[in-house]
């Protein structure tokens, strides 16, 4: 083999393969759902809106109202947590929302809880207050064993925690999660004890202790461009989407998360996956178009979204 013929194959391996054809498509107008989570009790996909904050549910195809709140300014991460009941929805304002206004434009950093069957409010902290300083954005959840939520605050490096009764408070605060527009993104909690951080500005990923003095380490890993939201297989993997090069990556680990490595990358609809959930063993990426709706919210009309079912 020419040395010609091998940059080509490495090349060739490196490439996205083409996304399987397979999803759940719905109808919700101008919901722009920058998150999604999965309830396997009742078999129900939730989704967040960018533009109404209003939180929908999608069942066979489906769409209906699932939680409206004068509190939901934008929706965007959120984590199903049938153990507890509750369904937890970070809320920011990007500056997007019908409901954008100067008092909480960048400003806000909010975590909602509602019951999983009812849609009725159970909670709501302002995490932002914790960190007076500064611009915030709550974007993704993470839940650990005994139903703390770790939270991500994509404006300032910060991730906060907040017990399962709801009392908010720094869990890490770190310069090294400092940088230019979106920061800190997708979260996810391990069970050997740690978190996994993506942060979008840069493509890194991060290994966060959750047992004892918290402290951040980079992952060694090839850099992913536009990294937005994580999800850990059952086998371990680390799902990691990234929207604007509309791709998910798999990558996997023999040492504990200190070093990765990322397997071919599957190429997906050029509408601006954000995040991802496994619902039993079938993984579906949300196509949010969220490009739409930042570039002019008075023009985004999309009413149609997809759930796309994504194979490695």
């Amino acid at each position: 083999m020419t040395k010609t013929t091998k940059v080509a194959l490495t090349l060739a391996l490196l490439a996205p393969v083409p996304v399987f054809a397979a999803g759940i498509e719905f109808k919700a107008p101008t919901q722009y759902p920058e998150g999604i989570a999965y309830s396997e009790k009742t078999n129900e996909f939730f989704v967040s809106s960018m533009r109404h904050g209003t939180v929908g549910v999608v069942k066979d195809g489906k769409f209906k109202p699932f939680a409206k709140d004068g509190q939901l300014i934008s929706s965007v991460g959120m984590h199903a947590d049938p153990e507890r009941g509750r369904l937890l929805v970070c809320v920011s304002d990007p500056g997007v929302s019908e409901k954008t206004s100067p008092k909480t434009q960048k400003k806000l950093a909010r975590l909602m809880a509602f019951d999983l069957k009812t849609g009725k409010r159970k909670a709501s902290v302002d995490l932002n207050t914790l960190v007076p300083e500064g611009e915030h954005f709550c974007n993704d959840i993470a839940i650990d064993g005994e139903g703390n939520a770790y939270v991500t605050d994509s404006f300032s490096p910060v991730i906060y925690k907040v017990d399962p009764a709801f009392k908010p408070s720094v869990f890490l605060k770190d310069d090294k999660f400092k940088g230019q527009g979106f920061g800190l993104n997708g979260i996810v909690h391990h069970k050997d004890g740690f978190l996994i951080v993506a942060k979008s500005d840069d493509g890194t990923l991060w290994k966060v202790s959750a047992k004892g003095p918290p402290a951040a380490e980079p992952i060694k890993a090839d850099k992913l461009v536009n990294a937005d939201g994580l999800a850990l297989s059952a086998a371990g993997d680390l799902i990691v989407i990234q929207n604007e090069n509309h791709q998910a990556t798999r990558l996997k680990s023999t040492d504990g998360w200190k070093t990765a490595k990322a397997d071919k990358p599957v190429a997906l609809d050029a509408a601006f996956p954000t995040t991802a959930v496994y619902a039993g063993d079938k993984l579906y990426v949300d196509l949010s178009h969220l490009n739409e709706l930042f570039a002019d919210p008075k023009k985004a009309k999309t009413d149609t979204y997809t759930l796309t079912e994504v194979q490695f």
